[in-house]
C-alpha cells in the first residue's frame, strides 16, 4: 500500500478570515479581544502520524471479503479478469424525465456488461470528448443504515466521477459496472475497460439464447443483466441456474419480449408516450425500468424508485420469466412499477396510494384477452367479501358518501372498481375509442398541464373534467354515486361545456363479473340539494332526513332539518337551494308532506332562476301548505325556463323549531 505523510501546523492567532457577501474576498486584521482565548490547535496536532492511506483506488482493497461473500457473492478466482477490453456505447436518451411528471423516472444507468469483483481495481479510461460521466459498481442502491437487523452492510456501492483519461475505482463488494451520463452524449464514446470480468447478460435482440445458456451454465460471475430496450432486471446467477434445470424448454427471448410489450404497451403507450409523437414530452425517455434483487430491500418486501428493489426470492425471480404467462401473479412486480408512474401532482389524489398504482396490471390482463381478473389478485374473490362486492354495495348505498373519508370503501381494492368501470363501460366523444383509451388522454393533459394542482379536490376536478372532455358528457353523477367531491366552479363549467349529461348508471357495473352498468338514471338524479346555512339535516336511517329523500321520488323517505348530532340544533327559518343542474321549462313547484304529519311545514317562500344569486320571488305574502301528504302545487305567474329553486321554510304547524318535508319537484 502506498504510504502518504502529512504534517499541517495551522496557528491561528488574531488573523480573522471575512468573507464580504458582496462578492468580494477580503482579508482584514482585527484588534486583540479583551478576552484571553486560547488559539485552535492541540499539541498532539502537531504530531506527523503514520496512517497508510490509498487514495488511489490501484491497488486492491480485501478488508470487505467475507460480508461481500455473504451477499452480494463473489467471483471466483479462476475467472477470467480482462486486461484490456474496447467498448463503445450510446449514451444518448430523451431527457424529457422533468416533463413526465411522473412520481419517479427512469435513470441513464448504461451497463457495460462488465462485473467488478469485490474490492480488486478497475480502470475506465475515457477519450477527451466523455465528460459528465459517472462510474458505479453495484445496483443494490438501498442504505441500510438505519435498519436493524442488517443481513448485510449498509452500503455496498461504488460511485464515482470520471474524467478524461485513465480513471480507477473500485468496489468493495463489486458489482455490475454502469455508466451514467449527467446529459444525453449525441455521439457514441469508444473508451478502454481493464480488471472487470464479462457478465453473462442477456440481451433481447442481441444475445443467442444458446450462447447465454452456456455462459450461465459455466460463470463464476454472481449476477447478471436479463434486459430489453424498455425493461432490466438484475437476477442472481445460480438462482437462473437451478431455474433453467427446472424449466429446460424456457423460451429466453420470448421472456424478455413479455416485459418488453408490459412496459412499451401497458405503460408507456397506456400513459400516451409514442415515438412518432409530435411533442417531445409525449416520446418516452427509451430509457429502460430496472428491477434489483436485494438480500434485504430498505422498505418491506419490496419498494418502488430506481430501481425498484425486491427481496431475492423466488416469487420476485420468476416473475422475470412468466411476464407472458395468462395465469401467472405478476402483481408485486407491476404494482412497483406503478408506483413509479403515478401522476400525484396532478390527479392522484392522497387515497388512491395503494390503487392507481395497480391498474397497470389490469391494462395488461386486458391486451392479453385475460378474462378472469380474479387471477390477478386474491381479493377479487370471495363473493360478498370481495373487493368489487363491497364497492357495489357501497355505491348502491344512498345517502351522503365521501369517497375518500368512509370506513366503507376505505380500501385499495375496492377503489379500484370505479376506474374499472370507467375502462370497460364508456367512450370517447367521437364513440369510436374506448373507456381504456382514457388513461393515455388523462397522462397527456397532466404533461401538458401549466400547473400542479394544490389538494385533493383539485385533483378530483382535473380528473372529473379530463373525463368529461374524453367522453363529451358531464358525467358528475358518476362522481356523486362514488362520493368523489368536486368544487362548485369545475361541476359549473362542466356542466356549460357539456350540457348533456352521463345518464348511463356505470357505476353500477361489475368489472369482476362482467353484469349491469346500462340502465339509464332518471333526469332528477342529477338535481342536487343544499342548505343554507350548509348541513341542515339530520340522519335517522337509509336515506331517511337526508336532502337526497327530497328528490328519491319515494313519499315514505322525508328530509327532516337538524335537530342535534354533529350538525347541531336548527331553528326556523330552514332554507334550501335546490339546482335542477341545466334550465328546464317549468310550470311550478310541488311539496309532499311528511305523512306522519310531525313537522309539517305550514308557511314559506319559494324563489326561482337561472342566476343563483339573482332569483325571483314567486310566492305571495302568507303562503301556506296545507297539513296532509297530498301533493300541493306553488305556480310560477307564467311557465318558463329555471335551473334553480330556493325555498325558505318559516314555521311548522306543530309549533316546533323543525321541518321536515317527503318530497319536492316541478311540473
Amino acid at each position: 500500500m502506498k504510504m502518504c505523510k502529512s504534517k499541517t501546523l495551522l496557528k491561528v492567532s488574531n488573523v480573522v478570515f471575512c468573507l464580504m457577501m458582496m462578492g468580494v474576498l477580503s482579508i482584514s486584521s482585527c484588534k486583540k479581544s479583551r478576552f484571553d482565548v486560547p488559539d485552535g490547535y492541540t499539541v498532539d496536532s502537531l504530531k506527523e502520524a503514520n496512517i497508510n492511506v490509498d487514495t488511489t483506488d490501484t491497488k486492491p482493497d480485501f478488508s470487505f471479503l467475507p460480508q461481500a461473500r455473504l451477499f452480494p457473492g463473489l467471483v471466483g478466482v479462476n475467472e477470467r479478469r480482462i486486461a484490456d477490453t474496447v467498448i463503445t456505447m450510446d449514451l444518448n436518451y430523451n431527457d424529457i424525465r422533468n416533463s413526465l411528471r411522473i412520481s419517479v423516472v427512469p435513470q441513464p444507468w448504461k451497463p457495460t456488461g462488465l462485473y467488478a469483483p469485490a474490492g480488486e481495481p478497475i480502470t475506465i479510461t475515457l477519450p477527451l470528448n466523455a465528460v459528465g460521466i459517472t462510474a458505479q459498481i453495484g445496483c443494490w442502491t438501498d442504505n441500510l443504515s438505519s435498519t436493524s437487523p442488517r443481513k448485510r452492510e449498509p452500503i455496498i456501492f461504488t460511485v464515482k466521477k470520471l474524467f478524461p483519461g485513465e480513471n480507477h475505482i473500485r468496489g468493495p463488494f463489486g458489482g455490475q459496472i454502469f455508466l451514467i451520463p449527467e446529459i444525453p452524449l449525441a455521439t457514441p464514446i469508444t473508451f478502454h475497460v481493464s480488471g472487470a470480468c464479462r457478465e453473462p447478460d442477456f440481451h433481447l435482440g442481441i444475445t443467442d439464447p444458446a450462447k447465454w445458456k452456456q455462459e450461465i451454465m459455466t460463470t463464476s460471475v454472481p449476477w447478471f443483466d436479463f434486459d430489453s430496450k424498455h425493461m432490466a432486471f438484475s437476477l442472481p446467477t445460480k438462482v437462473m441456474v437451478n431455474y433453467l434445470q427446472s424449466h429446460p424448454s424456457l423460451d429466453i427471448n420470448a421472456a424478455s419480449q413479455a416485459w418488453d410489450d408490459i412496459i412499451n404497451y401497458d405503460y408507456d403507450a397506456w400513459e400516451g408516450l409514442s415515438d412518432t409523437a409530435v411533442d417531445k414530452i409525449d416520446q418516452p425517455t427509451n430509457l429502460p425500468w430496472r428491477v434489483v434483487l436485494d438480500i434485504q430491500p430498505s422498505v418491506g418486501y419490496g419498494h418502488n424508485g430506481y430501481p425498484v428493489v425486491a427481496t431475492d426470492d423466488n416469487e420476485w425471480f420468476n416473475a422475470a420469466f412468466t411476464g407472458g404467462d395468462t395465469t401467472g401473479n405478476l402483481w408485486g412486480t407491476l404494482h412497483e412499477l406503478g408506483h413509479n408512474n403515478q401522476q400525484q401532482q396532478y390527479w392522484d389524489w392522497s387515497t388512491l396510494g395503494e390503487t392507481s398504482n395497480n391498474l397497470h396490471s389490469f391494462k395488461r390482463a386486458n391486451r392479453m384477452g385475460i378474462q378472469a381478473l380474479a387471477v390477478l389478485h386474491p381479493a377479487f374473490t370471495g363473493g360478498a367479501a370481495s373487493a368489487q362486492a363491497k364497492a357495489l354495495a357501497y355505491v348502491n348505498k344512498t345517502g351522503t358518501k365521501n369517497f375518500d373519508a368512509d370506513a366503507a370503501i376505505n380500501d385499495p381494492f375496492e377503489r379500484m372498481i370505479p376506474f374499472l368501470q370507467i375502462f370497460n363501460k364508456l367512450k370517447s366523444a367521437d364513440g369510436t375509442q374506448s373507456g381504456w383509451d382514457f388513461w393515455p388522454f388523462l397522462y397527456r393533459r397532466a404533461r401538458h398541464a401549466l400547473r400542479p394542482s394544490n389538494n385533493d379536490i383539485d385533483k378530483h376536478d382535473f380528473f372529473y373534467e379530463a373525463l368529461c372532455d374524453y367522453t363529451g358528457l358531464d358525467c358528475i353523477l358518476f362522481f356523486r354515486a362514488w362520493g368523489i367531491n368536486l368544487s362548485g366552479q369545475a361541476t359549473t363549467a362542466m356542466s356549460q361545456a357539456h350540457p348533456t349529461p352521463l345518464l348511463q348508471q356505470i357505476w353500477t357495473y361489475d368489472p369482476i363479473a362482467k353484469t349491469g352498468g346500462d340502465v339509464m338514471a332518471n333526469s332528477r338524479a342529477l338535481w342536487n340539494i343544499t342548505s343554507i346555512p350548509a348541513n341542515d339535516f339530520q340522519s335517522s336511517g337509509e336515506n331517511t332526513g337526508l336532502f337526497s329523500a327530497l328528490i328519491d321520488g319515494n313519499p315514505v323517505t322525508y328530509w327532516h332539518s337538524s335537530y342535534g348530532g354533529t350538525n347541531g340544533s336548527r331553528s326556523f327559518p330552514h332554507t334550501l337551494m335546490l339546482d335542477m343542474y341545466s334550465s328546464q321549462l317549468t310550470n311550478g313547484v310541488y311539496f309532499i308532506q311528511r305523512a306522519a304529519g310531525s313537522r309539517n311545514v305550514k308557511s314559506l317562500k319559494v324563489w326561482v332562476g337561472n342566476d343563483v344569486n339573482n332569483l325571483t320571488l314567486i310566492t305571495p305574502a302568507n303562503a301556506t301548505l296545507l297539513q296532509n301528504s297530498n301533493q300541493q302545487n306553488i305556480a310560477l305567474p307564467t311557465p318558463q325556463s329555471i335551473r334553480y329553486i330556493k325555498i325558505e321554510f318559516d314555521n311548522a304547524w306543530d309549533g316546533q323549531q323543525f321541518a321536515a318535508m317527503a318530497e319536492i319537484g316541478t311540473y
